[in-house]
């Protein structure tokens, strides 16, 4: 199964959080990858961090070894309809609390 990583998560794993670092090693790198807007996000913070050249190398090291996937209008379109359909089903859910 391949997996789309967050900035969280990715986060997480730079910092070497125990649970995230098991998890990812018990995956083949093949299957982990991210989108331009987490490594966007991710450089951003390396930027704006005490430690840039630091956080940069770190960030730079790690995304070169996974795949990072465009995000074209088409992906756009689908996030809108399916995060639509999420808030609706939480804002049901959290009326019938």
């Amino acid at each position: 199964m391949k997996y789309i990583i967050d900035t969280d998560i990715l986060i997480y794993f730079m910092k070497n959080t125990p649970k995230v670092v098991e998890r990812f090693e018990s995956e083949d790198l093949e299957n982990l990858s991210t989108t331009i807007i987490n490594h966007a996000e991710l450089l951003f913070g390396a930027f704006n961090s005490a430690k840039v050249d630091q956080n940069l190398l770190k960030i730079r090291s790690f995304l070169d070894t996974i795949e990072i996937v465009s995000f074209d209008k088409r992906a756009s379109e689908i996030f809108a309809r399916l995060k639509t359909g999420l808030r609706k089903k939480a804002h049901r859910y959290l009326t019938w609390i």
